[in-house]
């Protein structure tokens, strides 16, 4: 993304700065504060037009001349992120990719970004401050992390449903007997 418009290197700086001073309420409710903003790196892989569709959303994020988000940006965001709308998906995002008993996410998405090795490149704090264009901030990509249970306001209430999930090792296997059919040569396979 940042190879095609470098230029927003400063302005995504610009808007993490500004939100996390004072995360913007949403007209719809729930807050928009910079991790959840940085969520809006889940639509870069969506297809054609998705980093022009980002780029005309965040050269409109101030009012001229100003360090206000404007409320049309704001209602933007808000339309772009599905979990409001969708809190199943928040729910059940991690536990799709868990397959049979014995494990759990634990909220691997969030466990990732703060233990990685390179998790000093998603810092979004330190580096919304760097003044070098060689460390953008990172946007994040298709994850549910433990935080949105706080700043989607239709997730709120719906924390310890997550938790449950996310800790939950009782998953039946999700392919059940498929593989074996398809490891002993026996029958075709099935969708």
């Amino acid at each position: 993304y940042y190879e095609t418009y470098p230029g927003d290197i400063p302005l995504v700086k610009r808007i993490v700065q500004s939100l996390m001073k004072a995360p913007a309420p949403l007209p719809c409710g729930g807050m928009l504060t910079a991790r959840r903003f940085l969520q809006l790196g889940m639509a870069l892989g969506g297809g054609p037009g998705s980093f022009e569709n980002l780029h005309d959303l965040l050269v409109n994020a101030f009012l001229d001349g100003t360090d206000v988000l404007s409320k049309n940006f704001l209602r933007q965001v808000q339309r772009t992120q599905p979990f409001d709308t969708n809190p199943i998906y928040a729910l059940l995002h991690e536990s799709i990719y868990l397959d049979g008993p014995g494990k759990s996410s634990e909220w691997a998405a969030h466990r990732s970004f703060s233990l990685h090795p390179c998790s000093e490149q998603f810092n979004y704090e330190a580096r919304s401050e760097s003044k070098r264009d060689s460390e953008p901030v990172l946007f994040f990509g298709e994850m549910v992390f433990p935080f949105m249970f706080e700043d989607y306001e239709e997730l709120q209430g719906l924390e310890d449903v997550a938790q449950h999930l996310a800790t939950r090792t009782d998953w039946t296997p999700l392919y059940g007997d498929v593989r074996n059919d398809l490891k002993g040569g026996q029958g075709g396979a099935r969708a």
